[in-house]
């Protein structure tokens, strides 16, 4: 169907005859304004510029009718967009994604051609709002499973497994299989596109902006881009859904890595005699995230998939591990068991690093630097490594007193070695 109840043949020509319109109405505009400029490059210095009368309601008569007539343009061409729910079997992308970017390009650049700063400032605001509301909204309903409490939001064909269902108590049940096999991550995907494209379009318009406006007064130009910048923030707005999203999925597929990481606990660091092979709890956290990531992988783009590994570090795998050394009931360690840890975490960190194209390092500095202070001969060897130097190549993450309860867990340090430490 069509705009208010037109049939849709007859809104189609209705939208290309409105097209043809507008592309007429922004080139009399930039007309307009290139003469308006070009009398103000001959008229000598302090020289007022004459004012055209005619000119002038003409000028304004077509910019009052150009903004909303573009703008009742976009909506309509977006709203129609947003409907085509067809995916791209190689980018894993939804093709409104591309068909939206298509539109707010064209409309922003028949705008930005009018060199009417009225003319381009409101409608590239327009074209941020849409942004931030209508296609946001649509790309976040393909994420569409939320439970009562909002705090799982689930994708695609998960939501099926849920249905007239409260998710929360569900997802536990849930095989890992199961999830595997439902998710459907074109919803990330979109989103993630959609951030990248916001900047795509921000700078090929700031590089039409230069042309646009080189016979313009400087300050007009700078107006422009002040104007032009509102349209990048749409960037953070569509990133921040993605992370939103991608934090509650992590959330998900931590439960199935629990007794993986419940399995350190039952380590005996203190009494262990061997550290030439990792753990078999390492062994198992690594096949228990190859089991729960690799099935993903095919469905994610790179760029979602890192943030997801990521993500699953940073906010699970990182913060379980540091608690063997810092939580609580942390376990005490011999010297054969400190190396045994450090044997585990490299393994770890070798596995999720080949699992993606940014560095895992960062995540897991304080964990490399708390298996470092658990390997030292002795505690005084941490001035060997740069502590409290500025400048040094070692950025310590640890705090003093974490460095000394790190050190606390080694059986074979004298507390009175640790507490003379100027640390």
């Amino acid at each position: 169907g069509g705009a208010h109840g037109v049939p849709g043949g007859v809104a189609t020509k209705q939208m290309q005859e409105m097209d043809r319109v507008l592309q007429e109405v922004s080139l009399c505009l930039q007309r307009l304004e290139q003469f308006t400029w070009f009398l103000s490059a001959k008229m000598g210095a302090g020289e007022a510029l004459p004012r055209v009368a005619a000119i002038d309601v003409k000028k304004s008569e077509l910019i009052s009718g150009y903004i909303p007539l573009e703008e009742a343009f976009i909506s309509y061409s977006v709203e129609k967009a947003i409907r085509n729910l067809d995916r791209d079997e190689d980018t894993k992308v939804s093709a409104m994604v591309d068909e939206v970017f298509f539109i707010l390009k064209k409309c922003a650049r028949r705008a930005l051609a009018t060199s009417s700063l009225n003319a381009m400032g409101d409608v590239i605001v327009f074209c941020h709002t849409v942004l931030v509301t209508t296609f946001r909204e649509a790309l976040e309903s393909l994420l569409a499973s939320t439970d009562k409490s909002g705090a799982v939001e689930l994708s695609g064909g998960f939501a099926s497994l849920f249905a007239g269902t409260t998710v929360g108590g569900q997802v536990a049940d849930l095989s890992r299989r199961q999830v595997v096999d439902s998710f459907d991550g074109t919803g990330y995907n979109n989103l993630e596109a959609s951030a990248n494209n916001v900047l795509k379009l921000h700078t090929s318009l700031e590089a039409e902006l230069r042309q646009v406006f080189k016979g313009a007064v400087r300050k007009d130009e700078d107006k422009a881009r002040e104007v032009m910048s509102e349209l990048a923030t749409a960037q953070q707005v569509l990133s921040k859904s993605l992370q939103d999203a991608v934090t509650r999925l992590a959330a998900v597929l931590a439960r199935f890595l629990v007794p993986a990481l419940a399995a350190f606990d039952n380590i005996d660091f203190e009494e262990v005699e061997s550290a030439v092979s990792e753990s078999p709890a390492a062994q198992e956290l690594i096949a228990s995230l190859e089991a729960t990531l690799q099935p993903l992988s095919g469905e994610l783009g790179q760029a979602c998939f890192d943030a997801l590994v990521l993500t699953l570090i940073s906010d699970h795998i990182v913060a379980a591990l540091e608690r063997l050394v810092l939580g609580k009931k942390a376990a005490m360690f011999s010297a054969v068991g400190a190396m045994l840890l450090d044997k585990d975490l490299r393994a770890i960190v070798a596995y999720l690093a080949g699992l993606t194209h940014r560095t895992v390092r960062d995540p897991f500095a304080r964990l490399s630097q708390i298996a470092l202070i658990l390997n030292l001969e002795e505690p005084a060897e941490i001035f060997e490594y740069s502590w409290g130097e500025a400048g040094s190549s070692i950025k310590w993450r640890l705090t003093a007193d974490e460095v000394r309860k790190v050190m606390a867990r080694r059986v074979d340090f004298r507390p009175e070695r640790i507490q003379t430490l100027r640390l």
